[in-house]
């Protein structure tokens, strides 16, 4: 009898994907099958889910699941102070939010949960004096999400991305921190006078702008 009602009460906690077809439904669904909390701007949440009539969402899947539900409506969900307790945000203003820091380098790879939740990763180089930190950057920007980012300061690169591709992004990374080789020496080189122009190109548009604004004046 006990093994009868545990079994229908993990059935109850349980729904088809289907039923998340509203953005703000899916959230409800989900809190009440993982016991997390979230704060959300009702007016501005929208979107939903469509799925294999099989896909079922339960407790063990749901916490996952539902950070690629919102990553496929360009939002993300963000730890607060309080305990199991998240902000959901527009992905696009990720970059504004205080998302969990990971401090790792080429002995100590990050631990991650693969799914779409965002975290800021810190790689520092023993290697970075000849451009690897550029070459990083550059190896880097085309496999990245539309909303993450990548900073380089010193000894030390930044990747504010999903949990999911920074395994990758850590890889790539810790690739470059050696010692380089001639070509990649030149390749640097060129990114680096490249990079110089666009900065010259850029300050020469500001310049323009600014010209434009003082003669309205």
């Amino acid at each position: 009898m006990k093994v009868i009602l545990s079994m229908m009460l993990l059935a109850s906690m349980a729904v088809h994907a289907n039923e998340c077809v509203e953005l703000t439904k899916c959230i409800e669904y989900v809190s009440k099958l993982t016991g997390k909390k979230y704060i959300y701007d009702a007016r501005s949440v929208k979107g939903g889910l469509q799925a294999s009539s099989n896909l079922e969402i339960n407790a063990e899947n749901a916490d996952t699941l539902f950070t690629y539900i919102l990553d496929l409506n360009e939002y993300a969900r963000v730890p607060t102070a309080e305990k199991d307790t998240y902000i959901i945000v527009q992905a696009r203003d990720i970059r504004y939010q205080p998302v969990p820091t990971i401090n790792v380098d080429a002995q100590t790879p990050p631990k991650l949960i693969p799914n779409y939740d965002y975290f800021m990763m810190s790689y520092k180089y023993k290697h970075f004096k000849d451009g690897q930190t550029r070459m990083a950057s550059n190896s880097l920007r085309p496999f990245m999400s539309r909303y993450s980012r990548i900073i380089e300061v010193g000894d030390t690169v930044t990747v504010q991305e999903n949990s999911a591709k920074l395994a990758k992004a850590y890889e790539i990374i810790k690739g470059t921190d050696r010692e380089l080789t001639k070509e990649e020496l030149k390749r640097v080189k060129e990114w680096e006078a490249e990079r110089n122009e666009e900065r010259k190109e850029k300050r020469k548009h500001d310049d323009k702008k600014t010209e434009k604004r003082e003669e309205k004046k």
